[in-house]
């Protein structure tokens, strides 16, 4: 129906048929392929029109929800220009549709964002009969980054991965066969795949996945997808129980290429052998290659120690030694040693287990797990692990209450070598007729001697006399929810226990010499209760912790803030933890490692992915890079440091500052929220708390200067000087607070809490006397006065005195408990513990306290409160939970850790030497309108030169000229800009400038160049004052001695600053 539709709407919403759209097509093709070759540019030309289908899939399903209608549609007719000379082909696109007098818009794919580069043309054409003009798009793209976009391969370090385009397009796999699934999902491709692609594409982000085609015996394709861990080979491939391919007998395969030509169905296009030798990759079509000679010796010699799975190892190891049967036996005796006789198993001779995980292991059968343990290939803890897991089930039995059902119960249990570890029931009495039993609950948790068959114990428990209903499922699963009592569904999910063991008897055959009573455990310390509920939020699969329990925000569940990742790894470390804290430091480095530019301010928990935006805020919106965050995971990191092995962590650390010196966008020495705008300008927004972060990063960083680079030492003086500065401007005199940052060039005059207590921890009560001007106990009472606010905690009838976010008075009074764990640790550093003392009990008065001791911190005493009013993003706190109470959090319960141990994540235990060796140096900024394009600096002493940028120091002593440039590898357009300023700092030299600019590719820009040439002496140079150079560039272009290049300052490729001395 909705195909039938989406035909009718074509010709009256374009006014072309089908036939008439694919005449168009060739028109334009024949018209674009002859320019080409007439200029001497070698391109391949492809195009398509997009199908009835394609237009109806792009409008209805969630891939694109940008697309609602059919007129918002940009590429209805795309072309594709592959060339080696993209500017010369854009070039002639150009010029092509100026002749025709038809208006187009650009647009750039960046690889950064995209892991490859295009250029993408659209523009309209109406037709007679059309409502609205019919949109073509052409893009334009080098043959390696069409490699990318087709493949999703990537091979440049520092790029995100491509997502292959064949993926969208997925639905069209279907023709070739039915059985295509996932099978560690199981989730079917076909037309399940479209909204099933995000969870499969993050599922494997560690694998590599490849379509394995066979023959049926009646000559049908078949195509299933299958997953192996990123880096396995064909060998891998060939090894799995499910093909079972590889012996001395294995032949390889081929690498099918699949395509289609027009509407026909897709289709075997070529073959090749694949090599032994190269890693599979994602998306490559594979078949078994029955035709060739056996791979030899030789490739299994070359590839033993390159293959991953431990079945592919084995076999080719047995090929190359003949000790299968070595292996096995020694495999067993591991087994009866350290497994066997500890758990007490070998006497019921009971293994089943073992074959189950010789199947999770993708082994054939247990003979083969045990050869792989016996050849160190699986690990023997693994089975032991397994096996205690599978022992354990849960069985809830509804029934007749009688004198005999737990002793009928404990005899079936000792059938299948099973004890009760405890029992739970619930009794509800019979009321609808008087004269019958009462029907009693029972919940066992249950231990066999060995993995269990639970259909069958399912089945013999409920020929037990009086039973009704059964459910046994596994201790680690979900609750299975067959029984529907209130009482019943309470403590089974909460693990409530009834004390009603010692009241029955015949509980099933216990141990002969039962274990002696042990005594009660130690009651956990706040702290270490506040520190398990920290552990529990950690996600064992990523090591992501969530930030937030106990709300009915949907949007940040399994979300986990970076800053907070940030304050668990501290907590981690203060806790004797620091293996946990190196497992979450571990998914950064690996984050930064996939692209230094920053982290996102969220990461799902589950996937390790980049989570929401502003998670109360946009549910919709990528994840975005603020400044802040990064600099806390830099903190974190040299936290670790402290005691370890080498030195990873620092330069981890320094990494990440060198990070923010040059990439984050600075005025007046302050940094800027993020390295890019999205729909806010986070460039042009500037934050005195993540300058009060950055600045607490470079003191920390200098407190390791004795191993820093002398090149990194003046940086990071150097930035702390101005950030410093920065942070002093923004002290409100009138308010005695500091204002909250600078927005667009206006100062933001909104007064925060944390600008006061991330201040006094960075730098102290001695420091913000003699450098900021301000004297400690003015700042905190004025903070006092303006944040301190007394409120009912939602959901209780606790009334507490503590801070707010801000001095609002546009809503009611909220508790920020976060901030009062700041608070708290305020007034230790301002020398006041009698108030830190005070705000510390005021906190854990709320604490929300769990059965297993652990206790967590509310956010804010009250949920869905705006938190700053006047903002564009009215970001709220997180809803309540189904208690009513409010949303607990790892940043509030983290901060209360550090108050109680008196820990200043923030401050350093020494007075700094901010004294810059002498030096002359030469930095240059670009901006447009739509924010910073690159910032970078060249420093240099009379010996040497640093930093890998050219810089001739200019001295009394030598005469000549320095130089730097720009290469803006994608054009940069400063059409609209008027006037371009250079600023020059220094020490000596300074008397000639020169500033160079020039367009086109870099490869090329020789052609064409513009000079400002030499402007007049300066008799005092650079000794003295800053010069600044205003240049016009509207007489710059217009000059003809100056341009005599006719420059297109739409396509500038490099921006040169020579600075010279007589």
């Amino acid at each position: 129906e909705g195909y039938q539709r989406t035909s009718e709407a074509q010709e009256e919403t374009w006014g072309l048929s089908d036939s008439e759209m694919n005449q168009e097509l060739e028109r334009i093709k024949q018209e674009i392929i002859p320019m080409f070759e007439q200029n001497g540019i070698n391109a391949k030309v492809e195009g398509r029109r997009k199908t009835i289908f394609s237009r109806y899939e792009k409008v209805h399903s969630r891939r694109r929800p940008e697309i609602r209608a059919f007129e918002e549609i940009d590429d209805v007719i795309g072309v594709c220009v592959i060339a080696e000379d993209v500017e010369g082909a854009l070039g002639l696109i150009y010029s092509w549709l100026d002749h025709q007098k038809i208006p187009f818009r650009r647009e750039i794919k960046d690889k950064w964002k995209k892991g490859y580069e295009a250029y993408h043309i659209y523009f309209g054409k109406q037709f007679e009969g059309g409502l609205i003009p019919l949109a073509y798009e052409i893009m334009v793209m080098r043959p390696g980054e069409w490699g990318k976009y087709v493949s999703g391969l990537q091979k440049e370090k520092f790029l995100p991965v491509p997502k292959a385009h064949w993926i969208y397009k997925a639905v069209g796999l279907e023709v070739i066969g039915a059985e295509q699934v996932f099978e560690s999902d199981d989730i079917e491709l076909g037309v399940d795949f479209q909204e099933n692609y995000r969870c499969l594409y993050e599922s494997l982000q560690d694998k590599v996945f490849v379509m394995y085609l066979t023959t049926d015996i009646l000559g049908r394709r078949k195509m299933r997808v299958i997953d192996l861990p990123l880096g396995s080979f064909a060998l891998d491939l060939a090894a799995l129980p499910a093909l079972n391919e590889l012996s001395a007998d294995y032949r390889g395969f081929f690498s099918i290429k699949v395509g289609k030509i027009g509407e026909e169905i897709p289709r075997e296009m070529a073959r090749s052998p694949w090599g032994e030798t190269e890693p599979l990759r994602a998306g490559a079509v594979l078949m078994l290659n029955t035709d060739a000679d056996p791979v030899g010796w030789e490739v299994y010699e070359k590839m033993a120690g390159r293959i991953l799975l431990p079945r592919a190892r084995l076999i080719i190891g047995d090929m190359l030694e003949d000790k299968m049967d070595i292996w096995v036996e020694k495999g067993k005796k591991f087994v009866l040693e350290e497994i066997a006789e500890r758990l007490d198993i070998a006497a019921k001779g009971c293994y089943p287990f073992i074959e189950a995980f010789a199947k999770i292991k993708e082994f054939l059968d247990s003979r083969e797990l045990y050869a792989g343990l016996g050849a160190g290939l699986v690990n023997i803890a693994e089975l032991t692990r397994y096996y205690e897991k599978e022992k354990a089930r849960v069985a809830v039995i509804k029934a007749v209450e009688g004198t005999d059902l737990v002793k009928d119960v404990s005899a079936v249990l000792a059938k299948h070598y099973g004890t009760i570890e405890r029992l739970d029931t619930s009794h509800v009495p019979a009321k609808e007729i008087p004269e019958s039993a009462a029907t009693v609950y029972l919940a066992l948790t249950l231990k066999f001697g060995c993995l269990i068959d639970g259909e069958a114990l399912e089945k013999d428990l409920r020929k037990v006399e009086g039973v009704e209903e059964v459910t046994v499922r596994r201790a680690s699963s979900p609750v299975k929810q067959t029984l529907t009592r209130r009482t019943f569904l309470k403590w089974t999910a909460f693990g409530l226990s009834l004390p009603v063991l010692e009241k029955l008897f015949g509980c099933g055959p216990g141990p002969k010499n039962p274990t002696p009573p042990q005594p009660e455990p130690e009651p956990l310390t706040p702290v270490q209760a506040m520190l398990r509920w920290i552990l529990g939020q950690q996600n064992p699969a990523t090591f992501v912790g969530e930030s937030f329990g106990n709300t009915l925000d949907a949007a940040i569940k399994d979300q986990g803030a970076t800053y907070d990742q940030a304050l668990m790894i501290i907590s981690f470390i203060l806790g004797q933890e620091s293996p946990k804290a190196g497992e979450v430091m571990a998914f950064f480095i690996k984050k930064w490692q996939q692209d230094p530019r920053g982290f996102a301010n969220f990461y799902k928990t589950d996937t390790g992915m980049p989570g929401l935006a502003k998670v109360f805020f946009s549910h919709a919106a990528p994840s975005r890079v603020h400044t802040g965050p990064s600099i806390w995971i830099a903190m974190a990191a040299l936290a670790l440091d402290e005691g370890a092995a080498d030195a990873k962590y620092l330069d981890f650390a320094v990494e990440i500052a060198r990070w923010a010196a040059y990439d984050i966008r600075h005025i007046d020495g302050g940094v800027a929220m993020g390295p890019e705008d999205d729909q806010f300008p986070w460039t042009d927004v500037f934050a005195t708390e993540h300058n009060i972060d950055y600045a607490a990063l470079l003191q920390k960083l200098l407190t390791h200067e004795a191993v820093l680079s002398a090149t990194n030492a003046t940086l990071f003086k150097t930035e702390l000087v101005n950030v410093k500065s920065w942070i002093k401007a923004r002290y409100s005199h009138t308010a005695g607070l500091f204002n909250r940052g600078v927005s667009q060039g206006v100062e933001d005059t909104t007064k925060a809490l944390d600008t006061t207590t991330f201040l006094v921890l960075a730098f102290g009560a001695e420091e913000l006397r003699q450098y900021f001007g301000v004297d400690v106990e003015a700042l905190i009472k004025k903070t006092e006065e303006a944040f301190g606010v007394t409120t009912g905690v939602a959901g209780t009838q606790i009334v507490v005195s503590g801070f707010d976010f801000t001095n609002t008075s546009a809503r009611p009074a909220v508790a920020w408990f976060e901030g009062m764990g700041q608070m708290g640790l305020t007034y230790t550093v301002a020398g006041d513990p009698g108030k830190s003392t005070f705000y510390q009990n005021e906190i854990e008065r709320s604490a929300q306290v769990y059965s297993n001791g652990a206790r967590a911190i509310p956010y804010a005493s009250q949920g869905a409160v705006i938190r700053f009013p006047g903002d564009a993003e009215q970001i709220p706190t997180p809803s309540n939970g189904p208690d009513g109470r409010p949303a607990i959090s790892v940043a509030s319960t983290a901060w209360t850790v550090f108050n109680k141990l008196g820990y200043n994540p923030m401050g350093i235990d020494r007075v700094l030497d901010l004294t810059l060796p002498q030096r002359d140096s030469l930095a240059l900024s670009v901006y447009n309108s739509n924010g910073p394009q690159f910032f970078g600096a060249a420093t240099g002493t009379t010996d040497r030169t640093e930093e890998g940028l050219t810089a001739t120091v200019s001295n009394s002593g030598s005469i000549g000229w320095g130089s730097m440039g720009i290469d803006f590898k994608i054009p940069m357009d400063i059409s609209s800009t008027r006037y371009l300023i250079v600023t020059a700092r220094g020490g000596h030299g300074g008397e000639k400038f020169m500033v160079t600019l020039r367009d086109r590719q870099w490869q090329a820009f020789d052609t064409v160049q513009a000079y400002t040439g030499t402007l007049p002496a300066h008799s005092e140079g650079l000794s003295i004052v800053t010069r600044e150079i205003v240049i016009d560039l509207v007489s710059l272009v217009n000059n003809p001695w100056l341009n005599p290049g006719n420059l297109d300052l739409t396509r500038l490729a490099q921006l040169a600053v020579e600075i010279g001395s007589a």
